[in-house]
């Protein structure tokens, strides 16, 4: 069974509205390190039109707090990449 986490631009059922970080925390960081450990990895967006999937997968180009997953993904992977190769 693959766990599911939902997120929601709004506060709802006692949770707070999911943001770019908390998104990246739950998702991308854990792809980043299966990633390194040689393990593919997949993200999917799916919903209404309309929903938000691009703006999640991608953020805002000109705002680097607001870069979406797959920015957020790319930095880390690079930076740690550039980190393991300096040792």
């Amino acid at each position: 069974l693959i766990p599911t986490t939902v997120f929601s631009p709004l506060p709802c059922d006692g949770q707070e509205a999911a943001t770019q970080d908390s998104i990246f925390e739950a998702l991308g960081e854990p792809l980043v390190k299966n990633a390194l450990n040689w393990y593919n990895g997949c993200v999917l967006a799916y919903g209404q039109t309309g929903a938000g999937k691009s703006h999640s997968i991608f953020g805002d180009p000109h705002d680097p707090s607001a870069h979406g997953l797959l920015p957020r993904a790319c930095a880390s992977l690079m930076g740690q990449l550039k980190a393991n190769s300096a040792r």
